[in-house]
Parts: C-alpha cells; sequence; structure tokens
C-alpha cells in the first residue's frame, strides 16, 4: 500500500516539471493593432477625466478602458472568422457588471469563504482545545478564509499584485492541507519518531513554498508551473486522505463519505484544468 503510495507521489511530483501554453488572445496582430493607438490616446488626460469616480477607484483608467475593449473587439473577430477565443492574459473573456470583471467567480469565492468559516465554527463548538489537531485545524481554517478573501478580490480587479496574492494564498491553503494530512496520517503510525516525521514534513513543505513563490515572484510568472504544481500537491493531499480512509474503512464506517468527497472533488477539478 505505502509502496504505491509512494509511487503516486512521484508520479505526481514529475507534474511539476512539465511546461504548458501561454495563453494567446493578448498575443494575437489583432488585439496588440488595437492595443497600442488606443493607449497612445491616453496621453491627453481626456479620458480619465470622464471616467466615473467607481470605475477609477476600481482602476479602470484609460490604459485599462483600452485592454477590456481591444479584448472584445479581438473576440468578435475571432468569432466572425469561426475561430475558437483564446484566453487573454491567462483568463477567459468576460463580460464586467459594475467594474467586477468576473462576477460570478466573485460570488462564488464568497460563498466558499463563508462555508469555510460555517464549518469550521461547527469544528470549534464541537471540538476541545486540547484535541491533538486542534490547532493545526485552526490554522487551516485561517488560511483557507484568507485564500477565497483574495479569490474574491482578484476576481473583482486583476491586477499584478491581486493575482499573486491570490495564487500564492491559494498555494499556501493546498501545501498547507497536504501537510494537514500527513500531520492526521501520523497518528496512524507507531513509534517514538513521530513527530520528527511532522517536523521534516513541515520545513520541507515550507521551504517548497518559498522557493515556489520566490520563483513565481523574480522569474517570469510561469501559469503552467504554478497550475501543475498546485495540481500535484493537491493529488498527493488527496492520495494521503485516501490512504487514510483505507485503514479507517473497516473500524469507521463514515470514511466511506470522506473518500466519496475527496474522489468527487477531484472529479470537479476535471473541468477546472480542462478549462
Amino acid at each position: 500500500m505505502y509502496a504505491m503510495i509512494r509511487l503516486l507521489y512521484v508520479v505526481c511530483c514529475f507534474l511539476i516539471l512539465q511546461t504548458s501554453k501561454a495563453s494567446e488572445g493578448d498575443r494575437c496582430v489583432q488585439y496588440q493593432g488595437c492595443l497600442q493607438p488606443c493607449q497612445h490616446q491616453c496621453k491627453d488626460g481626456i479620458f480619465d477625466k470622464n471616467q466615473t469616480r467607481y470605475m477609477l477607484l476600481l482602476g479602470w483608467d484609460c490604459r485599462e478602458e483600452c485592454k477590456y475593449t481591444c479584448m472584445w473587439k479581438t473576440v468578435e473577430a475571432y468569432e466572425a472568422a469561426n475561430v475558437r477565443v483564446p484566453q487573454f492574459h491567462g483568463k477567459w473573456p468576460f463580460v464586467r457588471i459594475i467594474g467586477v470583471q468576473e462576477p460570478a467567480s466573485v460570488l462564488f469565492s464568497i460563498l466558499n469563504g463563508i462555508s469555510n468559516i460555517w464549518a469550521y465554527k461547527q469544528y470549534y463548538s464541537a471540538v476541545s482545545s486540547n484535541a491533538p489537531l486542534y490547532t493545526t485545524t485552526t490554522i487551516h481554517a485561517i488560511l483557507a478564509a484568507n485564500a477565497w478573501l483574495w479569490s474574491s478580490v482578484f476576481h473583482a480587479r486583476d491586477f499584478p499584485w491581486t493575482e499573486k496574492l491570490d495564487y500564492f494564498c491559494a498555494t499556501s491553503l493546498v501545501l498547507y492541507s497536504f501537510y494537514l494530512s500527513i500531520h492526521r496520517l501520523s497518528y496512524e503510525l507507531h513509534g517514538h519518531n513521530v513527530h520528527i516525521l511532522r517536523w521534516i514534513a513541515g520545513n520541507l513543505i515550507g521551504a517548497f513554498y518559498l522557493g515556489h513563490i520566490s520563483y513565481l515572484t523574480f522569474q517570469s510568472f510561469d501559469y503552467g508551473y504554478n497550475m501543475k504544481a498546485n495540481v500535484a500537491v493537491g493529488l498527493m493531499n488527496s492520495i494521503t486522505w485516501l490512504s487514510l480512509c483505507f485503514r479507517k474503512r473497516k473500524k469507521h464506517l463514515h470514511v466511506k463519505k470522506m473518500a466519496a468527497a475527496i474522489i468527487m472533488t477531484n472529479l470537479f477539478l476535471m473541468f477546472e484544468l480542462s478549462d
């Protein structure tokens, strides 16, 4: 069983080394041909003077309006030519509402954050603070709320700094979830050095996180690497929890529901990856 888990971990790690294709829409001739002359006209400052206050507060100045307008002109050109519409700056085209770029994504991020907070409140009221995983679970809940907060901000308005905060906070949650699974599984292992395993796992995961955000900050932001790194860690996390379910399948029948939830989550992830 554990030999299979180690093999699957290795396979997941190889996913991180793969490369991926960048978005095409913002690089195409149609888009650039529209964007450059449009932004050149921004120098006179007339647009910004006439822009509504709340739109300016959300960052919709002349240059950003040019990007939005040219994106939709390019989309129209692709559709007229019966060509598949590409992504722009790593994202699919969305119609904004009152300045919010991705209203549905903002709503779902807020709902995810609320559901995590609600779940932790149930945990807080039912579990003693002396429980072995109480502190670890509390930290996980804080990271989850923080990740969904910045997801909401990023989907409301896409800037380089909101993008990085969204991605880095999401990665912190994914990695800590993996650590939590290792921490929980360690209680099933017998021996006096289990705490050393947790210490090593925590430090390795922490070191990976620092290297991950440093690479994406000081090098060009590699969307493909970021996605595959998170997917690989997420799969290892799922494998660890499923191994715990397998160990507990006879003693605790409710772990079948846990296993089903993990499998369903990974199936839904396939829709995100296909996007």
